[in-house]
């Protein structure tokens, strides 16, 4: 489809996962599929998220791109690792209140993006790269390991009491790794805090953005937090029939507005990493499974 992408900051949606599709794809070629754009809307290029579990930023991000060229601003790129060590630092906070019984991973979803702009700003990938070891593109094993490894001996600490300096220790691990966020940095001439390159220059509000999925395991017309691990911040989204997401995704895309989409790679009818399609075939499947869809979580 080239350089189209869809609406709105959507959260997720119902699979029907055809068990037996994978023989369909598997045997396809993507050269295959002909596909006709209806609707192509101006996007930034692909970015790399190469070694990192971070596709949830690298999304959201890219859909804020989208949303500022819609805005009539020039293209630009921001940073991903912006809302990475944000999102990490809430992310321990929570794990360690919760006694290690929530998620604690590089997992996250479209929101802890949005979360991160509305509390913190957001500053361009030439001020914050988060390459900050040498990599050319982000490489986080290790990072994730240490970090998931140091919250785990907090929570376990046999002393039974917390501390005030823990949380400096996440923020400097996070610093070695990743780089430390700048206070100020200089963008076209100008100089910016994240809060002001937020507010003056982007402009975005992220108010104006709400997730919305099709769920049949909650009522319609009402909001839910998605159970999926990758839902730390326990987010909530609004629960529409099928048809009626379809209908202000369809909406949106005819009035110049993209998306977020959250899908589930795990279904046999995925395959981007080989063959860079999904396909629901027209034939009736013998078996289905009912698979639902994380928020932008596959990576």
């Amino acid at each position: 489809m080239g350089r189209f992408k869809l609406v709105l900051l959507t959260g997720s949606l119902l699979l029907a996962g055809i068990v037996n599709a994978q023989d369909t794809i598997s045997n396809a070629n993507s050269d295959s599929y002909q596909f006709t754009p209806i609707i192509e809307l101006p996007v930034t290029p692909v970015k790399d998220q190469n070694k990192s579990g971070t596709c949830w930023a690298y999304s959201t991000i890219s859909f804020l791109e989208s949303e500022l060229l819609r805005m009539g601003k020039p293209e630009m790129d921001l940073s991903e690792m912006f809302a990475v060590y944000h999102c990490y630092m809430a992310k321990a906070d929570k794990y360690v209140r919760m006694h290690g019984k929530t998620n604690f991973s590089s997992g996250g979803a479209f929101h802890d993006v949005i979360w991160a702009l509305k509390n913190y700003g957001m500053v361009p990938q030439s001020a914050y790269s988060g390459l900050n070891i040498g990599e050319e593109k982000p490489v986080h094993s290790e990072m994730d390991n240490a970090l998931r490894g140091y919250v785990d001996g907090i929570v376990k600490n046999p002393n039974k009491k917390l501390t005030p300096v823990w949380p400096d220790v996440v923020e400097g691990m996070l610093n070695d790794y990743l780089g430390q966020i700048p206070d100020t940095f200089t963008y076209n001439g100008v100089s910016y805090t994240p809060r002001s390159f937020a507010d003056d220059y982007l402009k975005i509000n992220p108010d104006d953005y709400i997730e919305i999925g099709s769920y049949t395991h909650h009522p319609f017309y009402s909001k839910f937090a998605i159970e999926i691990p990758d839902n730390w911040m326990w987010n909530e989204i609004y629960n529409l029939p099928l048809e009626d997401m379809m209908e202000i995704i369809d909406n949106a895309l005819k009035n110049g507005y993209t998306i977020a989409w959250g899908a589930d790679a795990s279904d046999r009818g995925f395959a981007t990493k080989k063959k860079g399609v999904a396909v629901v075939p027209e034939a009736a499947p013998k078996y289905r499974t009912l698979l639902f869809g994380p928020i932008g979580t596959v990576c």
